[in-house]
């Protein structure tokens, strides 16, 4: 809302816009690498089909949890600048505290919700480390390995 207030809405959007681009482009590169190892590389059967599925799915919801923090991200980086910006063109302390004093309420209360959302990211992506890494023990040990 703060960048609403100070007529930055479009600049958060444009950059929400390039970030969506980079976070799809990544879920559809890991999408396509998973999709690879699959056909290629692993043995083919139900169970690393199956593995293969959910890590898709698990990378899709990363993404969009990530694409979440960065728009949250993007509304706190434009509403600085715009505080900066504002505090050369009117050289007035007493607004400029006023205003430091909403950007950085609005930036404790950013940080209590985008806290529970960086700790589910760093979990998800430890599980999906952990989830990869058992496969391939198991797989690195079953008789029938290409």
């Amino acid at each position: 809302s703060f960048a609403f207030v100070e007529g930055q809405l479009q600049a958060m959007y444009a950059i929400c816009g390039r970030r969506l681009v980079i976070v799809v482009a990544a879920w559809i590169l890991s999408s396509c690498s998973q999709l690879v190892l699959h056909t290629f590389c692993w043995a083919t059967n139900d169970e690393s089909l199956l593995l293969s599925v959910i890590s898709i799915a698990a990378a899709g919801q990363l993404c969009v949890l990530i694409y979440s923090l960065l728009h949250v991200f993007a509304g706190l980086e434009l509403g600085i600048d715009q505080f900066c910006a504002s505090m050369f063109e009117r050289q007035s302390m007493s607004a400029g505290v006023i205003r430091w004093n909403l950007l950085q309420a609005l930036m404790r209360r950013s940080a209590h919700t985008v806290e529970g959302a960086l700790l589910a990211v760093c979990s998800g992506l430890l599980g999906v480390l952990v989830a990869h890494v058992t496969y391939l023990v198991a797989l690195e040990r079953s008789p029938g390995v290409r």
